[in-house]
């Protein structure tokens, strides 16, 4: 494997390459970025990408393309792509995967369009091309692209996901109104997930809804939670619903966890429920799959939608799952925070005092892990049969005890 992360040693090397045995995977791209930074000029890099010639064959091609993308979008010029050209005529046929440094701007998209006039083995699909300006959020590059298309005979083809691109990535909404405008209703489905909290507005969702193929996500759930935009999730959700659009339980379970990262309040506790009434309306199983992610457990609102939603008695939480939300609470640092959360949810009752399985793993072995002793009081209280299954040390297994004896000498 050859490192090089300097051009002037590059040359040296080179001058040498002859008494080199080179294989196919001698020299590994991901490890020297910074030598393109080393190269300083055009005309030194135009001499580097002839040099890349010469040692193609030691290369791995998808390397290869990385390098011609690296130098390109540092050194973009006509004479650049020019040389590309002649040192690697098969790779630089079809042009989509350098679509992203090539729509870096309208200058580098104006110089690539003089570098293709004329050669008829130079292939590329407008799609890639949209991709990029959307991402970019460049309406004049956008609109430049649409009519190089309508100056050549091409299509104009929005892919699937540009609308997706376009709204996570923010820029403006007049790029998004731009594609919403010239979608082909042929395409069966385009997708939305994230929506740039830039960007979220009564108008774009008037704009989105009007298009029956548009199809929102659970991300698209997620990004709107986020920013605390509760009437467009409502919207969007109950969007989704009329067009029996039906999440997956994956999907209902990041909401849940992305809402109970948001501080508690009233807003907070109205939108829990509207989330969990879709759950128990799609999915009435959902709450009793044992899954090991119920960091929603914790946050008094979502435990509060779900107590009012579901009678006492069906409420499927046991001990069983009471442990992954004491891993969950690692990510608290502070020590009376996590007391005080853990508290809360002995005290709401949402747990019922029983293992699913004598195989399960116990709330105990993870206080004792995580080190997080401060809970050992509550948790022995609320339970005072609660057991201790195995210790990490490898000095208690299997074993049934009573904690009480613990507790007091706390």
């Amino acid at each position: 494997m050859l490192l090089v992360d300097d051009f002037q040693l590059f040359k040296v090397i080179m001058k040498h390459v002859h008494q080199f045995h080179c294989s196919r995977d001698t020299i590994r791209w991901e490890k020297n970025p910074s030598l393109i930074k080393s190269i300083g000029s055009v005309c030194d890099a135009q001499e580097f990408i002839t040099w890349i010639g010469v040692l193609a064959d030691c290369i791995q091609d998808y390397q290869i393309r990385q390098i011609l993308s690296s130098t390109l979008h540092q050194y973009f010029s006509l004479e650049m792509l020019e040389n590309m050209h002649r040192t690697f005529p098969q790779v630089i046929r079809d042009v989509d995967w350098l679509s992203t440094t090539i729509c870096s701007s309208i200058e580098n998209y104006l110089i690539y369009l003089e570098f293709k006039a004329g050669k008829s083995d130079i292939f590329d699909s407008s799609t890639c091309f949209i991709e990029a300006a959307a991402h970019n959020g460049d309406l004049e590059l956008l609109q430049l692209i649409h009519s190089h298309c309508i100056d050549t005979g091409l299509p104009f083809a929005i892919g699937s996901t540009s609308i997706g691109i376009a709204v996570k990535h923010g820029g403006c909404i007049e790029v998004v109104s731009f594609l919403l405008d010239h979608l082909d209703n042929e395409v069966e489905e385009y997708i939305v997930g994230s929506i740039h909290p830039s960007i979220q507005s009564d108008t774009l969702l008037q704009q989105l809804v009007t298009r029956p193929n548009i199809t929102f996500s659970s991300s698209t759930l997620e990004s709107l939670l986020l920013s605390s935009n509760f009437e467009l999730f409502k919207a969007v959700e109950r969007l989704m619903h009329q067009r029996q659009q039906v999440m997956s339980k994956f999907d209902y379970r990041q909401l849940l966890n992305q809402l109970s990262t948001l501080p508690p309040g009233p807003e907070i506790g109205k939108v829990a429920t509207l989330i969990v009434q879709s759950i128990l309306h799609n999915h009435p199983d959902f709450f009793a799959t044992q899954e090991y992610n119920f960091r929603y457990l914790l946050h008094c609102d979502v435990r509060s939608a779900i107590i009012g939603l579901i009678p006492r008695h069906e409420l499927p939480f046991t001990l069983s799952i009471l442990w992954t939300c004491i891993s969950d609470l690692n990510r608290i640092k502070e020590a009376n925070i996590r007391l005080d959360l853990f508290q809360q949810l002995l005290d709401s009752d949402i747990i019922a005092p029983r293992y699913l399985t004598p195989f399960d793993h116990r709330p105990m072995d993870e206080i004792f892990r995580l080190h997080f002793y401060e809970l050992l009081v509550p948790l022995s209280r609320k339970y005072p049969n609660i057991c201790l299954a195995q210790f990490d040390d490898g000095l208690i297994h299997d074993a049934t005890i009573d904690v009480s004896s613990i507790v007091d000498g706390l």
